[in-house]
């Protein structure tokens, strides 16, 4: 089991800028397990972070 936490529903909004990185992470480790589900889930709230650090 990893160290590597993220709370993609911790409070309103998107996550923090800092947050990113604990969703990169998990990304990362998600695709080494090939854990197919939690890489999409991942890979599409990073996207939501992206956006809406450029609509700031």
């Amino acid at each position: 089991m990893s160290d590597t936490s993220y709370s993609p529903g911790s409070g309103p909004g998107a996550p923090a800028a800092g947050d990113r990185d604990k969703y990169r992470q998990h990304l990362g480790e998600a695709q080494r397990m090939q854990w197919l589900g939690e890489v999409a889930g991942l890979q599409e709230s990073l996207r939501h972070i992206t956006a809406k650090k450029q609509q700031a």
